[in-house]
C-alpha cells in the first residue's frame, strides 16, 4: 500500500488505534486524525479493574502499548454482559477528557481478532507516515501483537480450564454418589474426552477437590 489510504477525506466515521495512540490523540488535544476529523474510535484490552460512577461504570483495559479508562454507554446492561477482569474486549466511541466514551462495546472472542486490530493499526499508521518514522504509539506494534495473542491464547485456555473443572466438580457435588460417579459417565454426561476427564480430575484430586478411586477395571469420582 502506498500512499495515505485516507487522501482526500475530510471526516472519518471510525478507525482502529492502540491505547498507546489514543492517549497520544488525547495529551496533543488533536482535532485531526491523519488529516481528517475522526468522529469514533476502536480499541481492544483486557479488563483490569471497573468501577461505578454515579450513573456510569467506568473500566480500565491495556493492550500491552499503554492503560486507557472506558466509560461505558448509559443503556450498558451488567446483568447481560457482565465484564469479567482479563477477558479481552472492544470499545468504539469517542476520545475527550482521558477517556474513551463508548457507544458499544462486544467480547473479544479469538486471538484472531486481536491479531487482525493490530495489523490494521500499523496498516492505516504506515500508509499516513510511509517514509517516515513511526511514532511510538505504533513502533512496538508487531512484537506486542504476537505477545498480545499469545498472552490471550494462555488466559483463554485457563479460563476454558477452570470451567471444565468446575462443570466437574459441580456434577460430581449434585449427584453425590456415595458410590463414586465413573469416568465413563463425566464423558457421556458433560461432553469431554476421555483424555480431558482424567486430566481434570488428577487436576481436581491435586487441589483437593476430589479423591478418585483407581483400579483395574473402573476410575471413580468422589467429591470431598
Amino acid at each position: 500500500m502506498s500512499g495515505n489510504q485516507y487522501a482526500g477525506y475530510s471526516d472519518l466515521t471510525c478507525i482502529p488505534v492502540t491505547l498507546k495512540y489514543a492517549r497520544e490523540i488525547i495529551t496533543k488535544r488533536q482535532s485531526t486524525v491523519f488529516g481528517a476529523s475522526v468522529h469514533n474510535f476502536s480499541v481492544i484490552g483486557a479488563m483490569r479493574g471497573k468501577y461505578e460512577e454515579e450513573s456510569s461504570y467506568i473500566v480500565g483495559v491495556e493492550d500491552g502499548t499503554a492503560f486507557l479508562s472506558i466509560v461505558l454507554p448509559i443503556t450498558y446492561d451488567e446483568t447481560e454482559m457482565p465484564l469479567q477482569p482479563g477477558n479481552w474486549y472492544r470499545f468504539i466511541g469517542t476520545l475527550r477528557d482521558e477517556c474513551l466514551y463508548a457507544d458499544h462495546l462486544k467480547v473479544v472472542a479469538s486471538p484472531n481478532e486481536i491479531i487482525s486490530h493490530f495489523l490494521e493499526c500499523a496498516s492505516l499508521y504506515k500508509s499516513h507516515f510511509e517514509g517516515g518514522s513511526m511514532s511510538t504509539g505504533m513502533q512496538p506494534v508487531t512484537s506486542q501483537m504476537r505477545t498480545t495473542a499469545s498472552s490471550m491464547q494462555g488466559q483463554t485456555a485457563a479460563a476454558a480450564t477452570a470451567d471444565s473443572e468446575k462443570r466437574v466438580l459441580t456434577y460430581l457435588q449434585q449427584k453425590n454418589d456415595s458410590n463414586g460417579i465413573s469416568a465413563h459417565e463425566l464423558v457421556r454426561e458433560l461432553g469431554l474426552t476421555m483424555a480431558e476427564i482424567t486430566r481434570l480430575g488428577d487436576q481436581l484430586e491435586s487441589q483437593g477437590e476430589i479423591w478418585i478411586n483407581r483400579d483395574d477395571d473402573t476410575v471413580e469420582f468422589f467429591p470431598l
